[in-house]
């Protein structure tokens, strides 16, 4: 058995801060918000095209970009 007990240990000190998460969330929200309400944007600034909300695939992809972006930035800033 060891010596010592298990409460004794403790977690390691994160790399980054709470601040980085919260902000790649942030972006996601973000990006969710803009994708439900795109055909309104797209009416509103008389951009072309299908008036749909975005999805697919390229949607995806984008998601990580607001989200990663934030990451990233509020990363190197910190």
């Amino acid at each position: 058995m060891s010596a010592h007990s298990p409460a004794a240990v403790s977690r390691p000190v994160s790399d980054v801060s709470a601040w980085v998460g919260l902000s790649g969330l942030t972006g996601l929200i973000v990006w969710i918000i803009i994708c439900r309400q795109w055909p309104d944007i797209s009416l509103y600034f008389g951009w072309p095209g299908p008036h749909e909300p975005l999805a697919g695939r390229y949607a995806a992809l984008t998601t990580l970009l607001f989200t990663g972006g934030p990451l990233v930035l509020v990363s190197q800033l910190d």
